[in-house]
């Protein structure tokens, strides 16, 4: 049996016509090629708040908290009953047959859920890409495993609800998802590393190292690739200024695995 990809096509998309929610980069919805017109910043921020927690209740409370903070207008529910209708309006404005799966927002008492395929968001594809990469990378096959890790890495373009960061729930869905874009490059890097193909490794890692100076896993990957392309002494640099970041913003020592890699480049 062949290694286990999931099927989207490489911007993400579940594949043929219909909705596509792409929260990377710029928040936006569209249909056949079509951008879906969400309305104002706050109307926009409740159909990502929902998209965020797919399927599931969110409780009015919730809503007016991550869109208004703790000074709601006076009539915020009639407001937020508003956005929902005119969400609506325009979503069914542009469902041109029954089989694209239209969205549905459904009231409870306490609050709403929006009703969707969740295939049709591409992060939700990002996300079952790592998901597989990290179990081909413990049950095999590598190149599985490398194959997922390189599609899930395709798909982001641009930091996740980038342009809606004024709202918490926006930053911290994006935090989340690049935790598991820094799982991702790992995995590669790791994949890469144990296939022998040290310089893709080099030339691909060198960003996140410097940019999460602190993350020994990265930091240990990317020094088997330089010593393992002659470069020990640029690999031992790496080392000391992990160590020293460690040291200054922490105030620990680096670990026993990264300890180990070092000795293994000093042998």
């Amino acid at each position: 049996m062949g290694p286990m990809v999931i099927s989207a096509d490489r911007s993400g998309r579940g594949g043929g016509p219909g909705l596509d929610i792409n929260p990377f980069g710029r928040f936006a919805v569209t249909r056949d090629a079509h951008e879906v017109n969400l309305g104002t910043a706050r109307q926009r921020a409740l159909f990502a708040l929902l998209v965020t927690s797919a399927n599931q209740a969110v409780s009015m409370d919730a809503i007016i908290e991550s869109i208004w903070g703790q000074s709601p207008p006076s009539r915020v529910k009639a407001s937020i009953q508003a956005y929902v209708s005119r969400l609506r309006k325009s979503l069914s404005a542009n469902a041109f047959n029954n089989s694209d799966r239209t969205p549905r927002f459904e009231y409870y008492s306490a609050g709403y859920s929006l009703r969707i395929d969740i295939d049709q968001v591409r992060t939700h594809h990002f996300e079952k890409l790592v998901d597989n990469g990290r179990r081909l990378l413990t049950k095999g096959p590598l190149e599985g495993a490398a194959e997922n890790f390189e599609r899930a890495l395709e798909i982001w373009d641009g930091v996740p609800y980038g342009d809606l960061f004024r709202y918490e729930f926006a930053t911290q869905e994006a935090a989340r998802l690049e935790e598991l874009r820094l799982a991702a490059v790992a995995g590669m890097a790791k994949c890469r590393l144990e296939l022998g193909d040290y310089r893709s490794v080099t030339e691909s890692l060198g960003p996140d190292v410097r940019r999460y100076p602190l993350r020994e896993d990265l930091a240990s990957y990317y020094m088997v690739a330089l010593d393992q392309s002659g470069r020990r002494a640029d690999a031992l640099h790496i080392y000391e200024r992990t160590r020293s970041n460690l040291a200054e913003e922490l105030g620990v020592g680096v670990s026993k695995g990264l300890r180990s890699v070092y000795h293994a480049i000093l042998d």
